[in-house]
Formats: C-alpha cells, structure tokens, sequence
C-alpha cells in the first residue's frame, strides 16, 4: 500500500512539476493519504493489523523514532509528515511563503 502510494505520489509531482500547474493536485493527495493513516491507526488501535508489530528499521531511522518503536508510532510520524504537506501547498495556494524567515 505505501509503496503503491508512493509511486502515486512521485506520478503526480513530475506530472504537476511538467505541466507548470498548482500543486493542489498534490495536496489532495496528501490530504487523502491523512485519511487512509487514520484509518490505519484506528484498525491498529482495534486489533485489526500490525497489533504490537515492531516498525521496520529503515522507518525508525527515517522518521528518528527510539529503537523499540511499533508500526502505530510510524504510522502516526508518517501521518504527521503528510499532514505538513498539505498545510504548506494550502498556505502556498493562498499565497503565503515562508521565504526570508
């Protein structure tokens, strides 16, 4: 599922990048991909995957997560990630920038 994601995500940015357009089609994406980590949160929180699964290595050292960290708090840095995405191409569309401080 992410790295399907991902491929989606990488799609779209060339896309959106080639074509000059806004980045809303980006942000969209993101703000999909907020839902669906929610949802996954919820069904970790219920039992229904990855219950008490240690996280992936490579995820923890990404997302500087301690060691002993689960797939519930990867999933939750995922999400936050996203969740900055879509608060900065939101911002951008209405014309602020962050540039000179």
């Amino acid at each position: 599922m992410i790295s399907g994601r991902g491929g989606v995500v990488a799609f779209g940015a060339a896309q959106t990048h080639a074509s000059g357009r806004s980045p809303l089609g980006a942000g969209y994406l993101e703000e999909e991909a907020v839902r669906t980590y929610t949802h996954l949160i919820q069904d970790i929180d219920n039992g229904v995957v990855w219950k008490d699964t240690d996280a992936p290595k490579i995820g923890v050292q990404y997302w500087a997560l301690p060691e002993n960290s689960k797939m519930r708090e990867l999933i939750l840095a995922v999400r936050a990630g996203a969740l900055g995405v879509v608060v900065v191409v939101a911002a951008r569309a209405r014309g602020c920038s962050w540039e000179g401080g």
